[in-house]
């Protein structure tokens, strides 16, 4: 048998420990190689818990039904605009005729000669019936704007509905019914009050927002027509007329009596 010379027994014993100090580094390697994967999972499951903790907090708490009811709020609000603005691109291009939606006479329009506001309105009922009264009081009463332009109110109800207000409207004002929403279709009416304004004939002007004021839809379209510094001047001599008939109303006999 021959014998084994120390130092190859040392060459040997160094190999078997280079051979095992490998192995050990290579799984040290791999055990840290999951360490991230291990950490991802932990995070992910504590956001997962918070997350349905969050939730489950907002229907039990007051402070979290305030908040998702500002949420949906927020939402509701969003989906709107995006609606509007959707329906928005169905309007009819500018340059339209008028004719093409709402046939009126000369006596009526008056296109060559002033521009013509039309003022598309619901139902002459609840709160629609007053906006019926304040624009037909506008577009019918007060001279001033009567001589800069002329009114036409387009309302979504029958003959027999508008023969019932027949003594409360003002006899200037033209109010044209459109009982089976036609002329509402075709000027595109998604939300009313809605002001679609004409010169010559044609669509140059349309109300783009909901819910604006009688003012403001009278000076922006005003605006259009007659520039701003006119429309200015417009709305000024509209204010000061209106005061003067209200002075008028309180230095009134009647009133004086009352007093």
């Amino acid at each position: 048998m021959t014998a084994v010379s120390p130092r190859a027994k040392r060459k040997e014993a160094l190999q078997t420990m280079n051979a095992d100090g490998a192995k050990w580094f290579i799984k040290l390697r791999e055990v840290r190689a999951s360490r991230p994967n291990i950490r991802f999972m932990v995070l992910l499951v504590i956001a997962s818990s918070l997350f349905v903790l969050f939730f489950g907090l907002l229907h039990v708490t007051p402070e979290g039904q305030r908040w998702l009811a500002l949420w949906q709020s927020r939402k509701a609000r969003l989906l709107h605009r995006l609606r509007l603005r959707y329906a928005l691109y169905r309007d009819p291009p500018l340059g339209s005729p008028m004719q093409g939606f709402i046939p009126l006479t000369d006596s009526s329009s008056n296109s060559s000669l002033k521009p013509v506001l039309i003022i598309v309105l619901g139902k002459c009922e609840g709160c629609n019936q007053k906006t019926v009264m304040e624009w037909s009081d506008v577009l019918g009463k007060w001279q001033t704007l009567k001589r800069e332009i002329t009114g036409v109110l387009v309302i979504q109800d029958t003959s027999n509905r508008l023969a019932q207000l027949g003594a409360k409207l003002p006899s200037d004002v033209t109010i044209v019914t459109d009982e089976d929403g036609q002329i509402s279709r075709k000027l595109n009416a998604v939300f009313v009050p809605r002001a679609y304004g004409f010169e010559h004939g044609r669509l140059i002007w349309l109300q783009e927002t909901p819910n604006a004021g009688i003012v403001k839809i009278l000076e922006s379209f005003l605006t259009r027509v007659k520039g701003a510094e006119r429309a200015k001047s417009i709305i000024n001599a509209w204010s000061m007329e209106m005061r003067e008939e209200a002075w008028k109303k309180l230095r009134s006999p009647n009133r004086m009596k009352e007093r």
